[in-house]
């Protein structure tokens, strides 16, 4: 089989097409889109707990550390209520 020009372009477009299709059920099989919409709704929770704690989100109020970064786990509430204590003391 020679390798012509059209060939290749052929081939490449078959690619493409295969990859974008099986990416849609790649993204359906591991949930990937489930998972985008719950890390949306943890963030505007977490967003609404800091509004109900009346915490300051600007850049300049909070520093957050490398070990506040090592330690965080955003699916363990006790170091989330740890890290909301350390900063609304910091603010008071």
């Amino acid at each position: 089989m020679d390798l012509t020009i059209t060939n290749i372009l052929i081939s490449a477009g078959i690619i493409i097409v295969l990859f974008s299709l099986l990416r849609e059920v790649n993204c359906w099989y591991w949930k990937i889109n489930e998972r985008i919409e719950i890390q949306r709704q943890t963030n505007c929770l977490l967003e609404k707990l800091l509004n109900e704690k009346n915490i300051k989100t600007s850049s300049n109020d909070i520093k957050i550390t490398k070990e506040d970064l090592e330690k965080s786990d955003v699916n363990n509430p006790e170091v989330l209520q740890e890290l909301i204590k350390k900063y609304t003391r910091n603010k008071e």
